[in-house]
């Protein structure tokens, strides 16, 4: 018997940013955006943003999160920046990840001694398939909350399929916002996911 899984929701919000734009307010921006839009919070309902190291404890780093007063519940969040933006990520169902760099970023080939598995190596030779492998790394990593503290050599990927790592299931997808991003969600679910994209001014 096949068994069909709920779609998994994650709203995703875009803040271009200016040269010397304080990026961390642009972070926190982004980040009460996508949780107003995932909970449908009225625009004036106040969203706490903070961070939590997992590794230190620390407050002033780490994984994001969102406090508000209120019935709804409060969904999973993740940030990512690259030059001249800022994403964030928030799904109510599941723990989520975001990354994005810029397309074309330069990456030294020696990253992937570091970031890829064995078996993923052979795969990843044409222009651009080490930085798509990072993207989709860094979101999966990002959604189990430790991020760069777990080894990305020991997740393999095929494609967008996790074929070993952090304990799933896991749901992995290709954003395209613009052709000059790369951008990758993960979720630590299992479900298709529906991906809704947001932009703010």
């Amino acid at each position: 018997m096949r068994h069909t899984h709920a779609v998994i929701t994650v709203h995703l919000v875009s803040h271009w940013t200016a040269p010397g734009h304080d990026a961390r307010v642009a972070a926190d921006d982004a980040a009460r955006a996508a949780v107003e839009a995932a909970c449908a919070l009225p625009a004036s309902t106040p969203i706490a943003i903070g961070r939590r190291c997992h590794s230190c404890g620390s407050r002033d780093h780490g994984a994001p999160f969102a406090a508000f007063e209120g019935e709804s519940a409060v969904p999973h969040l993740s940030i990512s920046r690259a030059p001249g933006v800022v994403i964030a990520a928030a799904c109510v169902r599941a723990p989520v990840g975001v990354d994005v760099e810029a397309a074309g970023t330069p990456l030294d080939p020696r990253l992937a001694d570091v970031a890829l598995a064995a078996a993923e190596r052979p795969r990843t030779t044409a222009p651009g398939d080490l930085l798509r492998a990072w993207v989709r790394k860094e979101a999966l990593l990002k959604a189990t909350g430790a991020g760069l503290a777990v080894d990305p050599a020991t997740v393999e990927l095929h494609g967008t399929r996790v074929a070993r790592g952090p304990a799933g299931p896991w749901e992995l997808q290709d954003v395209d916002l613009s052709p000059g991003l790369v951008v990758s969600v993960a979720v630590r679910a299992e479900g298709p996911i529906s991906v809704v994209s947001h932009t703010t001014p």
